[in-house]
């Protein structure tokens, strides 16, 4: 579980740098600039509950065809990390979800304490899946050492099989967008 660990912080805290680097932005930019980053907020937001609820598998900008460099991934806890950064940071390899793209937007449009527990959730949220698999992985390896055949340390692996096309769960997302316009509204109370 440790590699789990390790892959949590590296994805935290990409995600951060993407959640300041809108907040950083939505500081430098005129006050009607911020205006039209929360306008394309909101439509982010109604295009990712609709596209989760519609099933859809692809959407603009999803990078599904590039990969991690899987040496460097695989270099244990460095290569973990590694991993970590470039799925926290979201933008350089198949998204999850279009509501990666809201993370800079919202952080543009809020404070600096909405900026990072945006961030910090979505690297955090972008972990749940790889613990879990991590923990699957694990689970066979014993199975197949208690079977007598050599067991194999899948973390990586188990990791790297995240990135695989599979369709998130739709209320899962959509809660996800209720709760940063939720805590985005608060931030502006």
């Amino acid at each position: 579980m440790a590699a789990a660990l390790i892959f949590a912080i590296g994805a935290a805290v990409g995600a951060v740098c993407v959640a300041m680097g809108g907040y950083g932005a939505g500081r430098l930019l005129p006050p009607v600039a911020v205006a039209v980053a929360a306008a394309g907020l909101a439509v982010i937001l109604v295009f990712a509950a609709g596209w989760h609820v519609s099933g859809a598998v692809r959407f603009p900008g999803d990078l599904g065809g590039v990969q991690a460099n899987r040496q460097l991934a695989q270099a244990g806890p460095a290569g973990t990390l590694y991993f970590g950064l470039l799925l926290g940071v979201g933008f350089r390899t198949r998204m999850a979800t279009p509501l990666w793209y809201a993370i800079p937007l919202a952080a543009a449009v809020s404070g600096i304490g909405a900026a990072l527990a945006v961030g910090l959730g979505a690297g955090l949220g972008r972990s749940g899946p790889v613990a879990r698999a991590v923990a699957d992985s694990l689970a066979a390896d014993r199975a197949a050492a208690r079977a007598g055949s050599a067991a194999a340390d899948g973390t990586v692996a188990a990791g790297l099989r995240i990135a695989t096309r599979r369709r998130s769960d739709a209320a899962v997302a959509v809660a996800a967008v209720v709760i940063m316009g939720a805590a985005l509204a608060a931030a502006h109370l």
